[in-house]
């Protein structure tokens, strides 16, 4: 309740502290967005009318997504959970895919400013939003070898336009390049359209039940390759403007979501593949504690058989088209948006490779007792 905190702290001082001729400063230190920013131009109103700075001491906001994961233990019985924060976007509306081509996004990759609604009331009421320094090794996917500071020369282009989400809706709506994109963004997001998010985890070892879970996420994959195509097709309809477009952010978003969105579909067949052989060939575990199979990526690609092409009814030679031209427009964002988040999220996915394989390992049944869940924690 960031803002609904500050809004409290005016309420209650500032007048006091006009009336005694005194200033009241705000300071804040958070490592969340907080989710009560519906009343963010309120807050700016009343610190604007009582002259009161609001000042920051957080964290970078995720690049284009609201949300980051941090890893929490539980001291007794060491079990591992990624517990959901909010932690973004940097702008007004995220500007970038919610989707990682099988659900939502679980990266924490920097954006390199802080949180949209902090930055502007800090802005805006003569204040400074101050990037903490220190790492975060509890932060899902922020080791300490992912970038999380960005050269301020390179990125001095890429500042977001901190508008009023009214304003900023406006000025996106006036551009048929933004408006496309962003309705591009919407039609693939997993957190607007569950039947995008396909199991990635907690398969069965047993054959038969693998085989029932493989069989209900195949429709599932077969249409998310479809709405992944008619983003593509949407995308290469506005290629042509791409060049009038002024704003690097825009050009950005553009360059990788395409890419984005080419290597996506290329996953998908892979996915229903890794299923379908894995249903076919049945195999078991080689440990035998194991009770789970989950997937994860690979260099090594499964070629498909006449069977699984007619049964999937992919065009084998356009997806392999869209693989060559995923990689040659993730180059293309590393070399056009240098020093940037964009650039270090395309080399990141371009090092995940486009194959997937199922790997066993154990999990612990305690994970589903409802007096174990009651330990956890809610950030």
């Amino acid at each position: 309740m960031t803002f609904s905190s500050i809004q409290a702290v005016i309420d209650e001082y500032a007048t006091g502290a006009t009336r005694t001729d005194r200033k009241l400063v705000v300071i804040v230190l958070t490592d969340e967005t907080g989710e009560d920013d519906a009343i963010l131009e309120d807050v700016i109103s009343k610190s604007e009318r009582f002259k009161v700075p609001v000042y920051f001491m957080g964290r970078e906001a995720v690049f284009g997504y609201p949300y980051a994961h941090v890893r929490w233990v539980d001291p007794e019985f060491g079990l591992a959970h990624d517990i959901r924060v909010d932690r973004g976007p940097e702008t007004e509306f995220p500007e970038c895919l919610q989707y990682n081509g099988f659900g939502g996004r679980w990266d924490s990759t920097s954006s390199g400013f802080g949180p949209y609604a902090q930055v502007r009331l800090a802005k805006r009421s003569g204040g400074i939003f101050f990037l903490l320094s220190s790492s975060e090794k509890d932060l899902i996917g922020s080791a300490a070898h992912l970038q999380r500071k960005f050269d301020d020369l390179a990125m001095k282009e890429y500042e977001p336009m901190l508008l009023s989400r009214r304003e900023y809706e406006a000025n996106r709506s006036k551009s048929e390049f933004r408006q496309t994109i962003w309705q591009v963004i919407v039609a693939l997001n997993p957190h607007l359209d569950n039947q995008l998010s396909l199991q990635w985890r907690h398969y069965k070892t047993e054959p038969e039940e693998f085989a029932k879970q493989g069989k209900a996420q195949f429709d599932k994959c077969i249409r998310a390759m479809a709405k992944v195509n008619e983003g593509i097709q949407r995308l290469e309809k506005i290629k042509p403007l791409r060049a009038k477009e002024r704003e690097p952010r825009w050009r950005a978003a553009y360059d990788l979501a395409y890419a984005q969105l080419l290597a996506y579909r290329v996953r998908e067949f892979q996915y229903l593949l890794a299923l379908d052989k894995h249903a076919k060939e049945r195999p078991l575990p080689k440990d035998p504690k194991h009770n789970n199979w989950d997937f994860g990526y690979t260099s090594q690609m499964l070629t498909p058989d006449e069977q699984q092409i007619a049964a999937t009814k992919i065009d084998i030679k356009e997806l392999e088209e869209q693989r060559k031209k995923a990689l040659e427009l993730y180059a293309v964002v590393i070399k056009e948006h240098p020093n940037t988040p964009w650039a270090l999220r395309a080399n990141q996915e371009k090092g995940w490779g486009f194959g997937l394989a199922l790997h066993s390992y154990f999990w612990d049944p305690k994970y589903l007792d409802p007096k174990y869940q009651a330990r956890v924690p809610k950030f």
